[in-house]
């Protein structure tokens, strides 16, 4: 039983570690790609 637990807890940990990975990637992503942008627009002025 202890064994099942164990795995479970792993997996989920993982699982939840994936998705807020992805969440944070995603979140750092838009922030990088809006600052590039507004670069873009300031040099173009």
């Amino acid at each position: 039983m202890g064994f099942l637990d164990a795995i479970f807890t792993g997996t989920a940990a993982i699982v939840i570690g994936f998705i807020l990975g992805i969440i944070l990637a995603t979140v750092v992503g838009f922030i990088i790609y809006g600052i590039v942008k507004l670069r873009d627009r300031n040099k173009y002025k």
